[in-house]
């Protein structure tokens, strides 16, 4: 969904191409529509202050049958896997309270929200996604009512600050909600870091408002290729 590599798992020192191995894995089970998947990136390069090389992504098996949410389910994860988590230094050093500072993608969420901010509010305390209340059906936020959700430029943006080359034209068509459960910036705290993020189905009522669904979705085609 993201990478855009040659076939098969190579070292990059010989190639020059720098890959990452996703397995995915039957998950242990809590039931349909409770945790959905979950995802973590399991080896870094230069050090572990790099890019991951390897993640894993588990699919809880009671839920695999919903395809209405299945690819936005794996493609977040995914997201998880190459790298978006708090664990992940390459996304921690843009940490600022619960915001993320990185350039790009705060240009990105600046201009999509039409605000001056000095952060893209993330997930409070956990930090492992944006905030659900600011940016409803983004796919990087940490549920789902199984409507559709985009691949939005401030994701896009994210994964650039973090060290990937990116294409801005693959991005998905993603606004503002209409209606916010919360405000535009995000308070400093303590983090408390989440070392295994989950995407997990809520109860609609908690949920701001969504965009119109769209009847069919294609693939996601945002290509990044990590730089040396």
């Amino acid at each position: 969904f993201f990478f855009q590599a040659e076939d098969g798992i190579r070292d990059y020192k010989v190639t020059g191409v720098q890959t990452c191995a996703l397995p995915i894995y039957r998950a242990p089970s809590d039931g349909p529509s409770n945790t959905l998947a979950n995802a973590m990136p399991t080896a870094f390069r230069d050090g572990g202050n790099g890019l991951p090389y390897a993640g894993i992504t588990g699919i809880d098996p009671a839920d695999i049958g919903n395809t209405s949410q299945l690819l936005d389910t794996i493609t977040h994860e995914m997201g998880h896997a190459f790298g978006f988590i708090p664990t992940a230094a390459v996304f921690s050093r843009w940490f600022a309270g619960s915001t993320f500072t990185g350039p790009n993608a705060l240009r990105e969420y600046t201009t999509a929200f039409n605000v001056t901010a000095t952060g893209v509010p993330l997930q409070a305390n956990v930090l492992a996604h944006w905030d659900e209340t600011v940016f409803g059906n983004e796919l990087m936020t940490p549920t789902t009512t199984g409507a559709p959700e985009y691949i939005s430029r401030i994701t896009i943006g994210a994964l650039q600050d973090m060290g990937y080359t990116v294409d801005y034209s693959a991005a998905e068509p993603y606004a503002r909600p209409r209606v916010m459960t919360g405000p535009l910036t995000a308070a400093t705290g303590v983090a408390i870091v989440s070392a295994f993020p989950t995407v997990s189905t809520p109860t609609a009522s908690s949920q701001p408002a969504r965009q119109p669904a769209v009847a069919a979705r294609p693939v996601p085609a945002v290509a990044i290729t990590a730089e040396g």
